[in-house]
C-alpha cells in the first residue's frame, strides 16, 4: 500500500516548522558569530548568510536552481521565495510543479483520490 500525499493542512504545519527551524538556525549561527567575535550590533548578516545556504540546498531538491535562494536577500520578494521553496520542501516525496528544462526525470506517476477528484501526482524514486 502506497501512501497518500500529505494533506494541506499537514503541509502547511510542515512549511511553518521548516521556515521556523532554518530562522532559529540562522539566528543562532548568527549569535554564535557575536559572542566568537565580541561584536554587538545588527551589522552581522551571517544568519542570513546561512538561510541563504539552508534555502539553496533545499532549492535544488524541489526543482529549482540553487541561485533561486539568493531571492531571500531582496526585501518581500524574499518572503515569497521563502515560502515556494518551503512549500515544495514540505509535500516531499510527491511533487505539484513541474521539472525544470534538463532535469532528469527521477520520478513516477502514482494517482490518487484527493478529497473525491482523481488527481495525478508525482512520487519521487529513492534511487
Amino acid at each position: 500500500m502506497r501512501r497518500q500525499p500529505r494533506s494541506s493542512g499537514k503541509r502547511v504545519t510542515l512549511m511553518v516548522l521548516l521556515v521556523l527551524g532554518a530562522s532559529s538556525l540562522a539566528a543562532l549561527a548568527d549569535l554564535v558569530i557575536h559572542v566568537r567575535t565580541f561584536t554587538i550590533g545588527d551589522e552581522s548578516v551571517s544568519g542570513l548568510v546561512v538561510l541563504v545556504v539552508v534555502y539553496g540546498f533545499l532549492a535544488t531538491r524541489v526543482s529549482l536552481p540553487w541561485y533561486y535562494a539568493l531571492w531571500l536577500l531582496v526585501p518581500f520578494v524574499g518572503l515569497y521565495a521563502l515560502w515556494k521553496i518551503s512549500w515544495r520542501v514540505a509535500y516531499l516525496p510527491w511533487r505539484d510543479w513541474a521539472l525544470r528544462p534538463g532535469e532528469a526525470r527521477s520520478e513516477f506517476d502514482v494517482m490518487h483520490d484527493v478529497n473525491g477528484v482523481h488527481e495525478r501526482m508525482v512520487q519521487v524514486r529513492k534511487d
